[in-house]
């Protein structure tokens, strides 16, 4: 039935940036939508999570995939996972996947190249950054897989957003939407709307009317013998005709209940596009590789004391304490760099959920410098990243780790609407603070460049990020 509400939980899949470790995989997000399941990013080894029980995802139930940018460590795993998503044949079953430009292309010659064929069909819309924008591959039949639909070239609408189309019968009640962000190369995220459902039925109003002898005898004449039947119809937002006037929905139901928003966000160093999408969200997913910790940011913190004149400690001699000032500057460094890769910290995590009115956040693809166990000393280190978001966000921080899950309740109660997230003045609020965010913490990356030349070096020296590639 059109208005089952169906259930809604995020499960991690992988939460690590640019490479698997021990204890996380690169990225890779399942959300259970009903009976379905869609995949956000796909990274080498997302298939072998899917078998792990706590995964809790069915593959053959997987109706829809989409990828937020063509770095390897969220599309490596796509071509695997396709050829786990069936072990019958599914003439009927459509798999849609969409993403940047290129996708359709590094989907059909993995599978041409290496004689793969699938056990259902499946089809690829691209988003393209202009009207009438290609990537550069043919789309007539005879380059098709064979098990391939031609999907479409999806542009941008008014605001650089693309709404995504959708064939599947699970998606009637959902929208999706893609934005872009600011990465090192093409990179969206998608922001999953449900449709709002009818209020609460008070059918007291009305049984005395259609019990009413005049309404009766004038529904039975128009083949209606079960008066209190006009409820369903009034249920779905349909008007009823009575003897004695017309019945609108709005007399005997309560207000609408307003559907989730969930916000899976790609790699990003400047989120503020996506902005008015994500206003009042009831999850937010933001990436935050990189934190300055004293403890790990040692060797940075040593270079800048050196910078500032302190002599080299006797060996097995400590440094000094550093001053709050090299504090400071270290943090900021990292900052800088982080940014430099396109990607973010916890802070600009923090900030963009508190721009947008997020009601709680999700950090993930960690730098394989955190360790995603249950030890005492990682468990601290998520704690400090947390709280870093936390100083300037007030809603609930997570920090994901391989297979945790998150369940997405629907708000039964009409009285916790946000109206955030379906206000225009509200929508304009939060693209103008995030976009403010965006500046401001350019301005920070610009100054650190400028002024600590030394500290950028150093941070490449030491190899303290988990970003020195083409991210």
């Amino acid at each position: 039935m059109a208005d089952q509400i169906p259930q809604m939980d995020l499960v991690f899949l992988g939460t690590a940036s640019m490479m698997p470790g021990p204890t996380r995989n690169v990225s890779g997000i399942a959300l259970r939508v009903g009976v379905n399941w869609w995949i956000f990013d796909c990274g080498e080894g997302t298939q072998h999570q899917t078998i792990r029980k706590e995964a809790l995802v069915s593959t053959g139930s997987i109706s829809r995939i989409f990828i937020t940018h063509l770095h390897g460590d969220h599309c490596f795993g796509l071509p695997g996972l396709l050829c786990k998503m069936g072990s019958t044949n599914e003439a009927e079953r459509l798999v849609e996947i969409v993403g940047p430009p290129g996708l359709r292309t590094m989907i059909r010659n993995i599978l041409k190249s290496t004689y793969t064929g699938l056990m259902f069909n499946y089809t690829v819309h691209e988003l393209h950054g202009k009207p009438g924008g290609t990537s550069g591959a043919s789309t007539g039949q005879e380059r098709l897989h064979s098990t391939e639909l031609m999907g479409q070239d999806v542009t941008p609408e008014a605001d650089g957003s693309w709404l995504i189309p959708s064939g599947n019968h699970d998606t009637s009640n959902f929208t999706v939407r893609a934005a872009r962000l600011r990465h090192s190369v093409p990179t969206m995220g998608f922001i999953i709307q449900e449709r709002s459902y009818p209020g609460t039925m008070n059918p007291e109003i009305l049984l005395p009317r259609l019990e009413d002898p005049r309404n009766v005898s004038f529904l039975k004449e128009r083949g209606v013998n079960n008066p209190k039947s006009l409820l369903g119809r009034l249920k779905q937002g349909q008007s009823v005709e009575l003897h004695d006037g017309t019945v609108e929905p709005s007399e005997v139901l309560g207000p609408e209940k307003q559907g989730r928003k969930v916000v899976v966000l790609g790699d990003t160093c400047d989120s503020s596009a996506a902005a008015p999408h994500c206003c009042g969200c009831d999850v937010l997913v933001h990436e935050a590789t990189n934190a300055f910790l004293p403890e790990e940011d040692r060797p940075l913190i040593e270079q800048l004391q050196r910078a500032g004149g302190c002599a080299v400690p006797n060996k097995g001699q400590p440094y000094p304490p550093p001053s709050g000032e090299v504090l400071k500057q270290a943090g900021e460094a990292v900052l800088a760099k982080t940014v430099e890769h396109g990607h973010s910290t916890p802070e600009m995590a923090g900030k963009f959920a508190a721009d947008v009115r997020a009601k709680q956040l999700v950090l993930t693809h960690f730098s394989a410098r955190y360790k995603g166990d249950d030890s005492e000393e990682s468990l601290a280190v998520m704690a400090e990243l947390a709280r870093q978001a936390s100083a300037v966000y007030s809603g609930p921080v997570h920090t994901a780790s391989d297979f945790w899950v998150l369940p997405l309740p629907y708000k039964k109660d009409a009285s916790q609407r946000v109206p955030e997230a379906d206000d225009p003045e509200e929508a304009e609020a939060a693209a103008r603070d995030a976009g403010s965010s965006s500046a401001s913490f350019s301005r920070r990356a610009l100054a650190v460049r400028q002024q600590q030349g030394a500290a950028l070096e150093a941070l490449d020296k030491i190899g303290k990020l988990a970003t020195h590639h083409s991210h």
